[in-house]
C-alpha cells in the first residue's frame, strides 16, 4: 500500500512562481529554466513508476515516495522505500535519455547523446550512501536492521544502459523501470527470515511518517535574486499580466 504517496515537489511549485515573475531578460533566468527542466524532468519519471509499483500486492509492501530522513547534522533523501515485513528495498530513480554507462572505474555515470559525453555522479554510490544511513537511522530508532536492497532505477524506457563486461556489481543494481516488480519478487523469494513482527512494522511506519522532514527551500536566496528584481503586483487569471 501507499503511506506517502508521490506530490509535486515544493521547489518546482517555486521554480513555476519565481519563473512567472522573472523578467524574460534577467541574466539568471536561463539557470532557472535549466533547473526547472531537471526538476520536472526528475518529478515525472518518479510517477511512471506509479505504475509498475502497481503490481506489488498491497497487502506485502509499503511505500514510501520522497523520505527525508535525519542523518545526525544533515539529512538524506530517498526517492521511493519499499518496506516489508521481511526486507527493505530503497530505490533511486533517475530519468536520464540517451546511451548511459556505468564506468566501475572512475564510479561514474556517463550519458552520450548524438556524439556528446556528459559525466553524473555514481548514483550505484548514490543509492549505497542512502541505504548506509538509512541502516544508521534504523538502528538510532532501536528497530532491527533487515536486509537493505538499494536499487538505481532508470526512468526513461527509451535510454540504453551499458556496463562494463567484467563488471559484476553494478548489473545487479542498476535496473529500467519495467523490472521492478520482478526485482521486489526476487527478493521476496529470497528472504523467508521475518524481520518484523506485525507490531514492529506497525510502530516502525509509523515512525517514518512523523520523521520525514520536507525540504525548505529560500528560493530567491538560492539564485542571488532581490525580490525588487521580480515582476510586481497581482497576475490577472484571465489574461496573466501583472497590475
Amino acid at each position: 500500500m501507499i503511506v506517502k504517496s508521490k506530490t509535486k515537489p515544493l521547489l518546482l511549485h517555486q521554480l513555476e512562481a519565481l519563473l512567472n515573475r522573472i523578467p524574460d531578460n534577467h541574466s539568471k533566468r536561463r539557470y532557472i529554466e535549466e533547473d526547472y527542466a531537471k526538476q520536472r524532468a526528475g518529478y515525472k519519471g518518479e510517477k511512471s513508476l506509479e505504475y509498475h509499483l502497481s503490481y506489488l500486492p498491497e497487502k506485502d509492501y509499503y511505500i514510501f515516495h520522497d523520505l527525508r530522513l535525519s542523518a545526525g547534522k544533515h539529512y538524506f533523501q530517498i526517492d521511493i522505500l519499499i518496506l516489508t515485513p521481511f526486507f527493505i528495498s530503497i530505490l533511486e530513480v533517475k530519468n536520464i535519455s540517451g546511451s548511459l554507462y556505468f564506468n566501475p572505474v572512475f564510479t561514474q555515470l556517463v550519458r552520450t547523446i548524438e556524439d556528446t559525453e556528459e559525466g553524473f555522479p555514481d548514483p550505484v554510490k548514490q543509492v549505497k550512501r542512502q541505504a548506509y544511513h538509512l541502516k544508521s537511522w534504523i538502528e538510532e530508532q532501536r528497530f532491527p536492521v533487515p536486509p537493505i536492497e538499494p536499487l538505481v532505477v532508470i526512468g526513461n524506457e527509451r535510454s540504453v544502459i551499458k556496463f562494463h563486461p567484467r563488471d559484476k556489481i553494478n548489473p545487479q543494481l542498476v535496473i529500467p523501470s519495467s523490472e521492478i516488480p520482478y526485482k521486489i519478487n526476487y527478493f521476496t523469494n529470497k528472504y523467508k527470515a521475518e524481520a518484523y513482527s506485525t507490531r514492529q512494522l506497525k510502530k516502525l511506519i509509523t515512525k517514518l511518517e512523523i520523521s520525514h522532514t520536507p525540504l525548505l527551500t529560500e528560493i530567491l536566496q538560492r539564485y542571488q535574486i532581490s525580490p525588487a528584481e521580480l515582476k510586481q503586483g497581482v497576475q490577472c487569471q484571465k489574461c496573466f499580466p501583472f497590475r
